[in-house]
């Protein structure tokens, strides 16, 4: 009894999970956009009534010599129309198809396996009660390599795989579609940060530097002058921004203000990925617990590696995984490019005061002001990508990481300590040696760890 609840829940777990978080995210995706595009076309209003023509101008630059950067995507009205919003690299594709089809195979070995003797079994228990010798649709039977399968069971076991598979890869493909555009959105950033005068490229990492390098060879009409671009130091790359773009001296404070007013138009921008990428990552982690918990039934139940639940499992926890850290490193790369701002601001203040070093004008000292207040603001009150109300960075991604690998090595000792039990130091130089000459010693332990493990 206890394994045929153990292989309902893995493939309950797999149905629900997926068909459910997909209606979740999707759902989600429609109100969110929807609810953004209101601030957007308010944002835009507002700098239009504060004659910041200037910055809308500044903005369609960006947008028209950056095509990529800014896709023009109508705002989803229905779930489909979610599901097809979903624009998908070439990797994210073949990661999504992959993962779907070894889920669907796996699934089939399972069912195929644990599945019929969990259904033989709960057949005979009704027979049984019922006072029945023999099932009288058992002579209907399907032989299929061997296994004697109902037709009934074999279509509804079939059409659950499917719909499994089908619902787990429009899941992860809104997931890999959500990381994509924050990972865009990253490039927004960068091309923001090098509207500033006051910004220094060749103090930004080569990750970095290299994007912008290759954002600018993009956009220039010229093959003489992406040639150019290649050729550049760093420091010379703001030379070959596109015609209309110019930068933006923060030591002035008309120019100041369009800094500012452009950057709180580019946050707004960003709102409805930030809030996506938040049920992502939540969808994600729930996802990854309730496989991990399978696992662990999986193990309690047949104490094998080998076991189909626990291969399936642990191939579901590693793209789970994959899809977290993804999440986690997107994050951190936009949050610290917003952070990089503050600084920005402040070597801006600095080339003010060393511009004026003696007797500062009031509208110098109004520029300073001005820019303390927009760094300190950015420093409290900044909109920064959060996953369960906590900013990303490298130290919160750094903890998970060392929570998931204590969890692996705690399980992974609890797995082994049978079989290591009792064992001295002349067992374990004995063990070293006979890993080393012995080319069979692998598969050898594979079967007395099955030995020892299963009672």
């Amino acid at each position: 009894m206890f394994e045929n609840i153990r292989f309902d829940i893995i493939a309950l777990t797999l149905f629900v999970g997926s068909f459910l978080f997909w209606r979740i995210l999707s759902i989600h995706m429609v109100e969110i956009y929807a609810h953004v595009n209101c601030h957007k076309t308010n944002m835009e209003s507002r700098l239009a009534r504060e004659n910041k023509a200037n910055t809308l101008s500044l903005l369609e630059c960006l947008q028209n010599s950056f095509p990529d950067c800014y896709p023009g995507h109508a705002t989803p009205a229905t779930t489909g129309a979610a599901a097809q919003r979903c624009d998908l690299s070439r990797q994210d594709r073949w990661f999504c198809q992959w993962t779907k089809f070894v889920l669907m195979a796996g699934l089939a070995w399972m069912y195929f396996t644990e599945g019929v003797t969990s259904y033989k079994a709960w057949q005979k228990a009704n027979l049984d009660s019922d006072g029945a010798s023999e099932d009288p649709g058992s002579q209907n039977d399907l032989n299929i390599a061997g296994w004697q399968v109902p037709p009934a069971w074999l279509f509804t076991s079939i059409l659950n795989i499917v719909i499994t598979g089908s619902q787990w890869e429009k899941l992860m493909s809104g997931i890999t579609s959500t990381i994509s555009l924050i990972e865009r959105n990253t490039e927004q950033m960068l091309l923001f940060t090098t509207l500033a005068k006051q910004q220094r490229i060749e103090m930004w990492d080569g990750g970095n530097r290299s994007i912008v390098r290759g954002l600018l060879k993009v956009s220039q009409t010229e093959c003489a002058n992406k040639d150019a671009v290649d050729k550049c130091a760093d420091d010379e790359l703001l030379n070959y921004l596109p015609e209309g773009i110019k930068t933006l001296d923060l030591t002035s404070a008309d120019e100041l203000w369009s800094w500012w007013s452009l950057r709180q138009c580019i946050q707004v921008d960003f709102v409805d990925e930030s809030t996506i990428m938040d049920y992502c990552c939540s969808i994600s982690m729930l996802l990854l617990v309730a496989v991990v918990g399978s696992a662990g039934l999986d193990w309690l139940v047949h104490k094998n590696f080998l076991a189909p639940g626990l291969l399936l499992a642990c191939f579901l926890c590693t793209c789970l995984v994959y899809i977290i850290n993804r999440i986690f490193q997107a994050c951190i790369d936009i949050n610290a490019l917003l952070d990089r701002d503050a600084r920005v601001l402040l070597d801006a203040e600095e080339d003010l005061h060393r511009t004026h070093p003696h007797s500062p004008s009031n509208e110098t000292l109004g520029v300073a002001l001005t820019l303390r207040m927009i760094a300190r603001k950015i420093e409290l009150f900044d909109d920064k990508q959060q996953i369960f109300g906590i900013p990303i960075t490298n130290r919160v991604r750094n903890g998970w990481v060392a929570s998931m690998a204590f969890f692996l090595i705690s399980y992974l000792w609890e797995a082994f300590k049978p079989m290591v039990d009792g064992m001295d130091l002349d067992d374990l130089e004995a063990l070293a040696m006979n890993a080393s000459t012995n080319p069979r010693f692998y598969t050898d332990m594979l079967g007395r760890m099955h030995i020892r493990l299963v009672p």
